[in-house]
């Protein structure tokens, strides 16, 4: 079966509250997502070799879920993935600030 289609939400703002939310994001240039109100909360720095990244938040939660891709979702079934050669490594970075 076919992976489901990263969204793109450049942006996006505000909270979940109504819905829950487990979606994964295809990310634009500029790699950062930002949880919390002003004061508290963490700014997610993707650096390199994350070019998804996969949210949960469950409606009416206090918490919501980041995770930092190197692929899609189901990549192992699609082929759509990083592969390293042998002998070859691959670097992902991200930066995480409270």
């Amino acid at each position: 079966s076919a992976a489901p289609r990263p969204k793109s939400a450049p942006g996006r703002s505000g909270r979940p509250a109504d819905r829950d939310l487990d979606d994964l994001f295809g990310l634009t240039a500029v790699r950062l997502i930002t949880v919390g109100r002003p004061g508290c909360g963490l700014r997610l720095d993707l650096d390199h070799g994350y070019p998804y990244a996969q949210i949960y938040a469950p409606r009416k939660a206090r918490f919501c879920c980041v995770e930092p891709m190197t692929a899609p979702t189901n990549a192992l079934v699609t082929g759509d993935h990083p592969t390293v050669a042998p002998g070859a490594t691959f670097a992902a970075a991200f930066t995480a600030t409270v």
